[in-house]
């Protein structure tokens, strides 16, 4: 999602005359990075291998943690209040 909002804020940039020189090989070499990081990722997943990316996954992943034991202790306390009488 990151990286779309770069490519449209470079593209954005792109129409300014003087930055449109400069933002075009930025653009070009953000896209090129991201398929490379995009093939990485596609070998690692073929061998089976997990891989973390460094920038978001490990907060992204401490939130959804947090939002699934927080769903698993619900439904806990939900099944506990119908078994009681």
């Amino acid at each position: 999602m990151a990286l779309v909002a770069l490519q449209i804020g470079l593209s954005i940039l792109t129409i300014v005359p003087f930055l449109g020189l400069i933002m075009i090989p930025l653009h070009f070499l953000v896209a090129l990075g991201a398929l490379a990081l995009w093939i990485v990722l596609l070998l690692k997943a073929n061998q089976g291998q997990m891989y973390k990316l460094p920038v978001k996954s490990a907060t992204w992943r401490k939130s959804r943690l947090d939002s699934f034991l927080r769903a698993v202790k619900n439904r806990a306390a939900a099944q506990e209040s119908q078994q009681s009488p």
